[in-house]
């Protein structure tokens, strides 16, 4: 095991909103003590919302969001800090709620080696 390949791993995530489902991949291991930080001490100057989307973008690897739909031309839109900005902070939480749950780690299993 090794930090670097731990970093870049990338697991796959469907995200109902709205009545449809947004896919993504996002690196689990890119949520670190370290992003955890700079996102507690991003200073008052900053604008509120900055590091929760510095957040989502250092997470999330790719995703299926369109700028207008597929079928009329539509081109996937870049996961950086100005797009999510024009993007709905109902659909921004729901993304982050979405990774939250998934990274969890599993529960120690009961018929493990220290289970009864």
């Amino acid at each position: 095991m090794d930090l670097k390949t731990l970093k870049a791993v990338t697991k796959a995530l469907a995200v109902e909103y709205e009545g449809e489902t947004l896919h993504l991949h996002y690196r689990p291991g890119a949520f670190t003590p370290e992003l955890e930080d700079s996102i507690a001490s991003a200073g008052e100057s900053e604008i509120k919302t900055m590091p929760f989307r510095v957040m989502l973008v250092t997470l999330i690897d790719s995703w299926d969001l369109y700028d207008k739909p597929a079928s009329e031309g539509g081109k996937v839109l870049p996961i950086d800090v100005d797009t999510l900005s024009l993007v709905p902070s109902s659909l921004l939480i729901a993304l982050s709620r979405a990774i939250a749950e998934d990274s969890q780690p599993d529960p120690p299993s009961e018929t493990g080696s220290f289970g009864s």
